[in-house]
């Protein structure tokens, strides 16, 4: 397993990139009266939580489906195991009653799941172990799309596939430890503005900015992972400026493992959130 050194300076450089990042192109969110006219569309609204599997409330021969696509049940409970199937969203899959004795922390599609494998019957009758994070009850609210910096869609920030806005250049912002890139979209008469934040051990970040032609903050999100030898965490938050009055939305989530130790960078916290007023 790999070893983090102990920091030499404070365990706030993230934070400090954070905040280079931020003072760059600083504006003023809208006024009221400019709300009318900023108003971007309801895509934005509350969308499903992205929650773990209650797998304590699973029972013998409960049906489970698939989230992602072409779902491998394994012969072990580990990615390690030889795949023996594959099955799709629409297959149900039994639940034996059998699960894995530890958990394990796998990221699908940017989220972090922290759930035990599960042993299943396949429709095919071939029995094997799925992991939790993977599969839910018919009806759960669980998952989400394929996401990346080019194309998704976050809980009140909004849906978007920047392929379809121009790209104005990006600009290196690099200060200290911090590896800071910025790049400018433009779509009529809206930008989105997103800065990539590198921070290398101590961990990274993700800013978006979406605002009019008066370079307004409509609304703006930051994805940040901060993380240390003793502690890490995942934090979102999302600032609605279009909304009267104007509201914050956050979660965090504690993450077991380093980034680095993880198959993929989550880029959505898995939890629930927390709403309140911008002051």
């Amino acid at each position: 397993m790999k070893k983090f050194k102990t920091p030499i300076f404070p365990l706030y450089a993230l934070i400090i990139a954070f905040l280079i990042s931020s003072c760059k192109n600083e504006t003023q969110p809208p006024s009221k009266t400019d709300e009318t006219s900023t108003n971007t569309s309801k895509v934005a609204d509350k969308q499903p939580e992205t929650t773990s599997l209650p797998t304590s409330s699973l029972e013998t021969n409960d049906n489970l489906y698939a989230w992602v696509d072409k779902l491998r049940i394994r012969d072990k409970s580990s990615t390690k195991g030889k795949a023996i199937t594959q099955v799709q969203s629409k297959d149900a899959l039994v639940f034996t009653g059998e699960k894995s004795s530890t958990s394990e922390t796998i990221v699908l599609r940017g989220v972090a799941y922290h759930e035990p494998w599960l042993k299943v019957k396949a429709p095919d009758d071939k029995i094997g172990w799925v992991f939790g994070g993977a599969v839910k009850k018919k009806g759960e609210e669980k998952g989400n799309d394929i996401i990346d910096d080019i194309n998704f869609s976050f809980p009140y920030f909004g849906k978007y596939d920047l392929n379809d806005w121009k790209n104005l250049g990006s600009k290196d912002e690099s200060g200290g430890d911090a590896e800071i890139t910025t790049t400018i979209y433009q779509k009529g008469l809206k930008f989105i503005e997103v800065s990539i934040v590198e921070v290398g051990d101590y961990g990274y970040s993700r800013n978006y900015k979406l605002m009019d032609d008066k370079k307004n903050i409509l609304r703006e999100r930051r994805l940040n992972f901060s993380a240390d030898v003793d502690f890490r965490e995942l934090t979102e938050t999302v600032k609605d400026y279009t909304a009267s009055p104007n509201k914050i939305y956050s979660r965090t989530q504690k993450i077991e493992k380093h980034h680095s130790q993880l198959n993929a960078k989550p880029i959505l916290v898995n939890g629930e959130w927390q709403e309140s007023e911008l002051k």
